[in-house]
């Protein structure tokens, strides 16, 4: 359900018993992966050596020991998966991602589509390929591929968003905006999310949800002056002047921040 915090409590209760302890650590080991506590993930996966989701722990624990720059340990689970399952899904899954990670694309999209095919259900396989369809400006196919994620994980707020993003260019707003509010539901702190919806509420005139999302946005990402931007607009079309002024003084700020933090060049002599 996307809900991975909200597991970790009754999970932990669950391995330690000797009967559950096995699969509990598995799962708590996933859901501590999905939210990007890599040490704690792979602690609770460490040890696991049998069992029917043995390619999944390899897989898991290569990740979660490549994030955390133990090269070594990533490089051991790596080769194991690899003499243990070589057709598995993860194991094509991992390869399509260091091939994106090494700018190829096309040979990327060959080995996420290979993983999709071992198993239809792969988890961000199918997002995958959506998503290199996207940055290559392919919206047509990249579609498919998000909704085949979101039939396979209702709650993926990265398939909602792109989703919205394909919709908005589309001309699409009403589609945009349910899109992006799925997406916000599954992850209320995507400040890009709240942005677009803003965006979109505002261009309907829709000023009070617009402020709403456009100010959850700025709050998110402080650095970003868009949201101000866009704030500013809606104050002065709405004849709000004192406000319209704060939000340009505050893009102001952050411009002068983001200069004085930039290096300084200076002539050679």
């Amino acid at each position: 359900m996307g809900r991975a915090k909200e597991a970790t409590v009754p999970l932990s209760s669950a391995a330690q018993d000797q009967k559950l302890a096995s699969r509990a650590r598995y799962l708590l080991g996933m859901a501590h992966f999905q939210l990007a506590n890599y040490a704690q993930a792979v602690a609770e996966l460490q040890g696991i050596e049998v069992g029917p989701d043995m390619e999944h722990v390899l897989y898991l624990r290569e990740e979660c020991n490549r994030v955390l720059g133990r090269q070594q340990e990533a490089r051991k689970e790596f080769v194991e998966l690899n003499r243990r399952f070589p057709e598995s899904s993860w194991m094509h899954f991992l390869m399509g991602n260091a091939l994106e990670n090494q700018a190829q694309p096309e040979k990327a999209l060959a080995e996420y589509k290979l993983a999709v095919e071992r198993n239809p259900s792969q988890p961000n396989a199918s997002f995958a390929v959506g998503y290199l369809y996207w940055r290559q400006q392919d919206s047509e196919n990249a579609k498919p591929w998000f909704e085949k994620e979101l039939s396979l994980q209702s709650c993926h707020a990265l398939a909602s968003f792109y989703l919205g993003e394909i919709a908005r260019t589309s001309q699409k707003p009403n589609d945009a905006a349910r899109y992006y509010r799925r997406s916000l539901a599954c992850n209320p702190d995507s400040s890009e999310a709240h942005l677009r919806l803003g965006i979109i509420l505002a261009e309907e005139r829709r000023n009070d949800e617009a402020v709403h999302e456009l100010q959850a946005a700025a709050k998110l990402d402080p650095v970003n002056p868009t949201p101000h931007y866009r704030l500013a607009l809606l104050y002065k079309g709405a004849g709000r002047s004192v406000e319209a002024q704060s939000e340009y003084a505050a893009i102001r700020q952050i411009q002068s921040t983001k200069a004085k933090s930039e290096p300084q060049l200076t002539a050679k002599p």
